[in-house]
């Protein structure tokens, strides 16, 4: 799925983690409550 969102299917391993890593801040301090951590799971 990365691959297909990102458009990441010509990165090595090592540039699509550096890709993530520029998102990563923002995706976790947006991501809707049912995906975060301290949920409970049901």
């Amino acid at each position: 799925m990365l691959e297909k969102y990102f458009q990441a299917d010509n990165l090595m391993v090592e540039q699509t983690e550096e890709l993530l890593k520029i998102f990563a801040n923002y995706v976790n301090a947006h991501k809707p409550k049912k995906f975060k951590d301290d949920q409970p799971n049901n």
